[in-house]
C-alpha cells in the first residue's frame, strides 16, 4: 500500500474511500506560490518531524518525501490542493 493510499485509508470516511484512486490521479494546473516564513518552525516546535510526504496537485512535489520547510514553501498561499503527511 502506498503512503498516499494508507493516508486516505486512515483519515477518509468509509463512504468517501471509493473516490481515493480518483482523487490521487486527478492533476490540476499549478497556481503561483507564496510562503509564510515561520510556519515550518512552528510545526517542528509542536512536534512535527523535519520531513514529510506530499500529496498535491502541484506536480513538483506530488508523491515526494521532502523537507517540511520545502514542502510548505512550495504550497502555502499558492492555492493548490495539498496534503502534507508527517509520520
Amino acid at each position: 500500500m502506498t503512503h498516499e493510499v494508507a493516508f486516505f485509508a486512515a483519515f477518509v470516511l468509509p463512504d468517501r474511500k471509493q473516490r481515493c484512486p480518483e482523487l490521487l490521479g486527478n492533476k490540476r494546473t499549478e497556481p503561483k506560490r507564496q510562503t509564510i516564513p515561520n510556519t515550518p518552525r512552528s510545526l517542528t516546535e509542536s512536534g512535527a518531524p523535519s520531513t514529510c510526504r506530499a500529496m498535491s496537485t502541484n506536480s513538483r512535489i506530488d508523491g515526494l518525501e521532502l523537507a517540511l520547510a520545502d514542502a510548505l514553501a512550495e504550497v502555502v498561499g499558492g492555492g493548490c490542493g495539498t496534503l502534507i503527511s508527517c509520520k
